[in-house]
């Protein structure tokens, strides 16, 4: 179960609205679609279905969702989660968990911080090669999700 206080919403992906959609079929083919787009690019990743826990106390509910995480490195999960809106489900994409040890990977990814750049020169190579990978792992799973939910 995922607590609501610990996801944050995805800086570079934007909800996307859905016509006249079963928000828990959606799930079912946001998944589905997401396993087959990520297939192609031979990405570590583990896609499961989870629950999000709100932050009400007294009247606790639960929201289902897609979860995808990496399955070889304890970098940041993502967590896709679909709510009506009328006749409109709205798809929106969270983050939450925690990135590898010092890395600076999802901030360059998300914000191109200019002072990290500036400053990967200065990294030992080791590291440097470990924050390529982690950035060009969010930058291959950003598109994936873009272009699965943009196409809903």
């Amino acid at each position: 179960m995922i607590k609501f206080s610990d996801l944050q919403p995805h800086p570079s992906i934007p909800e996307y609205h859905v016509q006249n959609a079963d928000t828990s079929v959606l799930l079912v083919d946001i998944a589905a679609q997401l396993n087959n787009s990520l297939m192609r690019y031979k990405l570590p990743v583990k896609i499961n279905y989870g629950a999000i826990r709100s932050r009400s106390v007294f009247n606790p509910t639960t929201q289902k969702c897609v979860t995808i995480e990496n399955a070889k490195n304890n970098y940041y999960k993502y967590c896709i989660t679909t709510r009506s809106q009328g006749r409109v489900a709205l798809v929106a994409t969270y983050v939450f968990g925690r990135e590898s040890a010092g890395s600076a990977a999802p901030l360059l990814t998300w914000t191109e911080n200019a002072e990290l750049s500036a400053d990967f020169s200065k990294l030992p190579d080791a590291k440097r090669e470990n924050i390529r990978e982690e950035t060009e792992y969010y930058s291959i799973l950003n598109r994936c999700i873009t272009s699965v939910l943009a196409a809903l």
